[in-house]
């Protein structure tokens, strides 16, 4: 997943003409996950959308400690500050 969102980039940054996307606080947040996930083992991974915005995704069990290194070291790379918490859900519901 994060080869296939870097691959992703690196075509948008060789085409004619090209795009770049990614901000150099995408990189830092990248560098600092890949570094979070060496230093505690914990299945953090990113990926990113058609622009500079980083995804983490993890299992629902890290939530807590996730968060924590989100306030404690990412946040400072985050556009005013704002991160947009989500979740997997349960599926489709009626209504």
């Amino acid at each position: 997943m994060e080869d296939e969102a870097l691959t992703l980039h690196a075509l948008m940054m060789c085409s004619n003409p090209s795009y770049t996307l990614m901000r150099p606080d995408s990189l830092a947040i990248i560098e600092k996950v890949r570094q979070y996930r060496a230093d505690t083992g914990h299945q953090v991974y990113f990926t990113l959308d058609a622009g500079p915005n980083v995804h983490l995704l993890y299992p629902g069990d890290l939530v807590v400690d996730v968060r924590k290194f989100i306030d404690d070291h990412l946040i400072e790379h985050c556009e005013g500050g704002f991160v947009q918490q989500d979740w997997v859900g349960e599926g489709p519901e009626e209504i």
